[in-house]
């Protein structure tokens, strides 16, 4: 039974993960970086960011963790 949880949670991360499309940097990932955190808002926006992208990565592993059990 475990197998099938293994076989089934690698299937699903080979056919969720990224595509070209995700690679290619978009004008809001093309900032100069001298120029880009200019203020305080800029920062707030760069901490935001980096918490949303931990909370995403810290449920797939508490999802993950939970399936294996």
């Amino acid at each position: 039974m475990k197998n099938i949880w293994y076989l089934f949670i690698s299937l699903a991360i080979v056919f969720t993960s990224c595509s070209e499309d995700d690679l290619e940097p978009t004008l809001a990932t093309a900032k100069d970086v001298e120029t880009s955190i200019s203020n305080q808002e800029d920062v707030e926006g760069l901490v935001n960011g980096m918490y949303n992208r931990l909370q995403v990565v810290l449920t797939m592993v508490v999802t993950i963790s939970f399936l294996m059990k």
